[in-house]
């Protein structure tokens, strides 16, 4: 498993990290250190500038984390399906990415979470990071892409890192594989098939297929360029001009990094160089393999220790001490022990060691350690950001969410109700929304109404980098209006106000985002 891993990206290791990128900033790290992130890297902005939907499929939700990152390092937008997943929001995201002129062109799912059930039509390209030992885990997450309305050409590629675990991986995939045939599909003839088509069939699931050519294992070794790469990766002709016009993008941008991390001269070296690694990878003296401790402790780390088999109670004494309180305190006298019951003693012991330490007693149950200032590990993405912290969504896309909040939020801003009496007279339905009630003025409320907000609240998060989708925006004006209703009689003015305006504000986030979905970035009115 831990092969595994270092073949996947070497930041899921923490201490790796903290080494080489202590800060933990996104940067082109993410992809340095990692030769499937550098591919990657290379791929996607191709694929996406020539209207390929992409499905990504991983085996470790670490590795999506870091995926995550990378993507947004990048400016992608993106989806991600795992097992912690919603049954609601697998339906909404499928909604989201299937959609026409939908803004994702990359979704991260897990194999085992992502494989069945799911129709992702609209994908073209299937890119399998990391391989399963079961090759019909693999088979079926391929299938997501091979769904009826499928009109494109579907190429499937498989991400494996030379001379690791991972080709021992897709070997053994390929023998099941090679077994079910000769197996089970060998079973499946008919009574159409000629004596003719079974035997050839036969003879070809028996043939050796182990020895490939030689010289196309060593082709497989070698490092794809950017032509290579244009080769494989084209469907048409017009395409190869498009890669050639984003390698001459990319290579300007290398170099700008490359300047600005300290290299020299023209050639940017995309992949991490041994001089650059931290000097506790670059040496080789690791300590020397003691035989001696193995034969005295055994594989465990700690020393065993010796019991004394004579002092054990006979069968007699255990059948006694059912009946004898004063048990445990005769056992201590024969071992020249004090004579204090053992529960008392270890208690006495435990209230010491706390008043020396100067610590409270902790409850039975493990005690979490602090993190001693560490920095935090990766983990799974929250559904929204923090209105402070760093936007995971992408300049250009941020952009354009603002300006649709905007939108709605002017529009439940902008809703009135003209009086009666007086028809100059008008009477604005947000302003009792639009700040938190005082809690000494209104005590009962806070106690009824768990997660209170106001259209304060929301237009500051309007301006952060708090909201990823439309969902999200869209249920916070729900939550408004609902504790609302909650906390006021049916009929009254702010019922009736928090039904208006929740029709109002639905009535909008349709309107511009049809669906749920964002439109295309040019289609989006001011």
């Amino acid at each position: 498993m831990q092969l595994r891993k270092i073949c996947n990206h070497p930041f899921v290791f923490e201490q790796v990290e903290n080494a080489v990128n202590p800060m933990r900033r996104s940067n082109e790290l993410l992809f340095r250190v990692s030769g499937k992130f550098e591919l990657l890297d290379r791929m996607l902005p191709k694929l996406e500038r020539t209207g390929h939907r992409v499905l990504i499929f991983f085996q470790m939700t670490h590795i999506m984390n870091i995926m995550e990152d990378f993507l947004s390092y990048r400016g992608f937008n993106y989806l991600r399906l795992d097992g912690t997943t919603k049954a609601d929001e697998r339906s909404m995201m499928l909604k989201q990415f299937n959609a026409p002129n939908s803004p994702y062109s990359v979704f991260l799912l897990s194999t085992r979470a992502g494989g069945l059930g799911l129709n992702l039509q609209t994908a073209d390209t299937v890119i399998i990071f990391d391989s399963d030992w079961n090759p019909h885990q693999d088979l079926q997450a391929q299938d997501r892409a091979h769904r009826i309305g499928q009109t494109k050409e579907v190429r499937i590629f498989r991400l494996i890192s030379a001379n690791s675990v991972e080709e021992k991986i897709l070997a053994k995939a390929n023998y099941k594989l090679d077994i079910d045939g000769k197996v089970i599909q060998a079973g499946k003839f008919d009574n159409r098939s000629t004596e003719e088509d079974r035997e050839a069939f036969l003879r070809s699931l028996l043939e050796d297929k182990a020895d490939g050519d030689p010289a196309a294992q060593e082709d497989e070794d070698d490092i794809i360029d950017d032509d290579e790469l244009n080769q494989i990766l084209h469907r048409h002709e017009h395409e190869l001009e498009v890669f050639a016009q984003v390698d001459l993008e990319k290579e300007k941008e290398d170099l700008e990094w490359w300047h600005r991390i300290g290299g020299r001269g023209s050639k940017v070296e995309r992949l991490i160089q041994d001089t650059e690694l931290p000097d506790i990878y670059q040496r080789d003296d690791y300590a020397p393999y003691n035989s001696e401790d193995e034969h005295e402790y055994g594989r465990g780390q700690r020393s065993r220790e010796e019991i004394d088999y004579e002092d054990r109670p006979s069968d007699d004494e255990l059948m006694d001490s059912l009946v004898d309180d004063d048990y445990l305190n005769e056992m201590e006298a024969r071992k020249g022990r004090r004579s204090k019951p053992l529960a008392e003693g270890n208690r006495r012991k435990r209230e010491l060691s706390t008043e020396a330490s100067g610590e409270l007693p902790k409850k039975n149950g493990k005690g979490k350690q602090s993190d001693g200032g560490r920095a935090p590990k990766r983990g799974r993405r929250s559904l929204h950001n923090d209105i402070d912290g760093p936007d995971t969504v992408s300049p250009r896309v941020r952009k354009q969410m603002t300006a649709i909040f905007e939108q709605v939020y002017q529009t439940a801003l902008a809703a009135y109700e003209e009086d009666e009496e007086d028809e100059e007279a008008y009477r604005e339905l947000s302003d009792l929304f639009m700040t938190l009630v005082d809690e000494s003025d209104y005590p009962t409320y806070y106690t009824m109404i768990k997660n209170p907000i106001s259209m304060e609240i929301i237009n500051k998060r309007i301006h952060s980098p708090y909201y990823r989708t439309i969902q999200q925006f869209r249920n916070d004006f729900i939550l408004m209006y609902e504790n609302a209703r909650t906390f006021n009689e049916e009929g009254s003015l702010v019922y009736e106000d928090a039904d208006t305006l929740q029709s109002l504000v639905e009535a909008k986030i349709d309107q511009l985002c049809p669906g749920g979905v964002m439109p295309s970035f040019h289609t989006t009115q001011p």
